[in-house]
């Protein structure tokens, strides 16, 4: 751990996230002498993670995944049931935080404790201010703190949506998932339920055949919904179920932003991981885009600097992460972000009942970030073009909207 004195680095990384330690881990095997600034890089992540097997079984941080499942299922209404033929991961989070730290360690990156207060970009260097009054000298700055950044600069003022969860991870004496399922959405309602609601989803795990992560999310909405009534929600879920909970294990609570404006590509300040707004603004996922976007990220970084400097290194970054065609899939998704904003809980279902009868690649590809803009396009169109009557309408009056406009335009390329 750096001292008190003079603090002297190529890069410095704010946070030490699952995106900081990425990053960080990728200028340092780069060459680049990195620093990150973070209160405790040891402190526990206070989130679980999943992603899709075949994004992330390459990477290095695979060997972090604790199970996985073969079959997980999708429930729309009580008579639908989409199996989806593609292998889902949960990670240990403890042991993908110890590995990343391992891994950013052994490459040299260096961690020092602190808390920043002001970014101040000079002509070459940009000196990080830390509430303790040190101040950090590098020649390109990476914020990797979280969503909402005080130190990032946005290009437009589009307003964020949210994606709230409660979760429990607990011990049950049985549950109705056989070996091997795991449920990817369960937007079914319950006894009860009034008409018009915002529309939650179960999400769940069976760990063991004793014990089981169960979580109630709200995939998108403008406020966002409370953790107090996803907490209710998921109670009244176990009970319909008959699932009763005999321990609670672990308790989860999640909010992310989702939406908004891209930021400015301008600025000197690199952003990355949801500083930089990368959170699949359709899915709320992030952790498999961060983790293959930071090698390329870190080595536009390096030959910026070594062909102009830090404000040719930091336009080279920001071309990296928010490249054109990357800009125009964005507007299209958060076109679709709006429109779930604007969808009751019937109309949610119907939505994505559509959405998961479409052929495997498209939703498969949307969901992951794999298509490209024409792909993504051609997705939502298909949407459109299945759905009911009744769904089809309310569809065409969110494409008149501001946010339908501009994805029309992405669509277009203009």
């Amino acid at each position: 751990m750096s001292g008190a004195g003079t603090t002297q680095a190529d890069v410095v990384v704010v946070g030490s996230g699952p995106a900081g330690l990425a990053i960080a881990r990728a200028t340092a095997a780069a060459g680049l002498r990195t620093r990150v600034v973070t209160p405790c890089p040891e402190a526990r992540w206070q989130r679980s993670f999943g992603a899709w097997l075949d994004e992330i079984d390459a990477l290095p941080e695979a060997r972090a995944v604790a199970q996985t499942w073969a079959g997980p299922v999708v429930h729309t209404d009580p008579l639908s049931r989409h199996e989806i033929f593609r292998r889902y991961a949960r990670f240990d989070v403890e042991a993908l935080q110890s590995l990343m730290l391992r891994r950013a360690r052994l490459v040299g990156v260096d961690f020092h404790h602190g808390m920043v207060a002001q970014i101040i970009h000079q002509d070459d260097r940009s000196a990080v201010q830390l509430r303790s009054g040190q101040v950090l000298q590098a020649r390109v700055v990476v914020d990797a703190s979280g969503g909402r950044s005080p130190f990032v600069r946005f290009s437009g003022r589009q307003s964020v949506a949210w994606q709230t969860a409660y979760g429990l991870r607990a011990r049950v004496r049985w549950h109705p998932w056989p070996r091997g399922e795991m449920v990817f959405m369960d937007f079914r309602s319950l006894p009860g339920d009034l008409a018009g609601r915002r529309p939650t989803f179960l999400y769940a795990m069976p760990l063991s055949a004793t014990e089981v992560f169960v979580e109630e999310t709200s995939l998108v909405a403008r406020p966002a919904l409370p953790i107090r009534e996803l907490r209710s929600r998921l109670q009244a879920r176990l009970d319909h179920m008959g699932l009763h909970l005999l321990e609670v294990l672990e308790e989860e609570r999640c909010t992310i932003a989702m939406g908004g404006s891209l930021p400015d590509e301008e600025q000197r300040l690199v952003a990355f991981g949801s500083a930089a707004n990368m959170v699949h603004p359709a899915s709320g996922y992030m952790l498999s885009r961060v983790l293959q976007t930071a090698p390329a990220v870190a080595d536009a970084i390096k030959t910026g600097l070594s062909q102009g400097g830090a404000k040719l290194a930091a336009r080279a970054a920001w071309r990296e992460i928010w490249s054109r065609p990357a800009r125009r899939k964005y507007d299209l998704y958060r076109f679709g972000m709006e429109t779930l904003c604007s969808l009751d809980a019937d109309r949610t279902r119907a939505l994505f009942d559509t959405f998961f009868r479409l052929p495997d690649d498209a939703w498969q590809g949307f969901l992951s970030d794999g298509l490209s803009p024409d792909g993504v396009a051609k997705t939502m169109l298909s949407v459109f073009s299945e759905a009911a009557p009744a769904l089809r309408w309310r569809l065409l009056e969110a494409g008149l909207g501001r946010s339908g406009i501009t994805a029309i335009r992405s669509a277009a390329g203009i």
